[in-house]
């Protein structure tokens, strides 16, 4: 595959086609070529995704623990 202006490589995961920008900048990009998303990961060391924190896995299962307002048991 050719690499155009803005450069990247494009490579096919779970049936999406991917192009991949940025490399080696303060984030990475990571363009859906079909529908045109756009995500963006922060490449510093040591950095992680909130939802794989342990504090996000406290909220999402004292969430789950509580009852919606309104139901009485």
């Amino acid at each position: 595959m050719s690499k155009g202006k803005g450069g990247g490589d494009a490579f096919q995961r779970m049936n999406f086609l991917y192009q991949v920008r940025g490399k080696g900048k303060k984030r990475q990009t990571i363009t859906c070529l079909v529908c045109g998303t756009i995500k963006r990961f922060p490449t510093k060391r040591g950095y992680q995704l909130w939802y794989d924190s342990i504090e996000a896995r406290e909220k999402a299962s004292a969430a789950k623990v509580q009852q919606p307002p309104g139901d009485k048991a």
